[in-house]
């Protein structure tokens, strides 16, 4: 099922970050991370709730993103484990 939090999702996030994701939430925030960074690189804060906020609050504190005046940027290896994420756990059903 698309979105699902399985052990081969949990696997490549082992091997690419060296951690499991925290939850589905998490896995969920991806698409629209994505979204935003091939289109605005801002958050809209409306469409997050607080456990998204505390989830990008870890993203930053692992390193693999920040704030900046001009939006969000992350780390190229952040997006590659991202975009394969993605295709694992989206595309690929």
């Amino acid at each position: 099922m698309r979105g699902e939090l399985t052990s081969e999702v949990q696997a490549i996030a082992k091997r690419m970050i060296g951690r499991e994701l925290i939850n589905v939430r998490e896995l969920r925030l991806f698409p629209y991370i994505q979204f935003i960074m091939v289109n605005s690189q801002k958050i809209q804060p409306i469409k997050i709730n607080e456990e998204e906020r505390h989830i990008l609050s870890k993203w930053k504190e692992e390193g693999f993103c920040e704030d900046g005046v001009k939006g969000l940027r992350i780390s190229k290896k952040f997006w590659d484990f991202m975009c394969e994420i993605l295709y694992h756990s989206y595309v690929q059903v």
